[in-house]
């Protein structure tokens, strides 16, 4: 299941606001949404954020950042081995 695919399968939805912002920052890669996937798009957000740090905005990014560090768990939960997933999460 693409990232694309798997996040408009999220239940509860994102707030609209929020979704608006994962949407735009999704890759559109096509690949599988892995736990590692997720995370470098927390990371990509956070980055954002950071060079923006200054403006409102960013804190849109640092939402989103959060948000994807948060379904990146999710699917760590629903894989295989969710222990090693996390600590791979958590560690990076």
């Amino acid at each position: 299941m693409t990232e694309v695919d798997w996040l408009c399968g999220r239940y509860p939805s994102p707030p609209e606001g929020l979704r608006v912002k994962l949407e735009a920052g999704m890759m559109y890669s096509g690949q599988e949404a892995t736990p590692d996937l997720l995370r470098d798009a927390a990371s990509v957000s956070l980055k954002k954020a950071l060079d923006r740090s200054r403006d409102r905005a960013a804190a849109f990014q640092v939402l989103a950042a959060d948000a994807w560090l948060t379904y990146a768990c999710e699917a760590a939960l629903e894989g295989d081995e969710p222990d090693a997933a996390l600590e791979r999460l958590v560690s990076l």
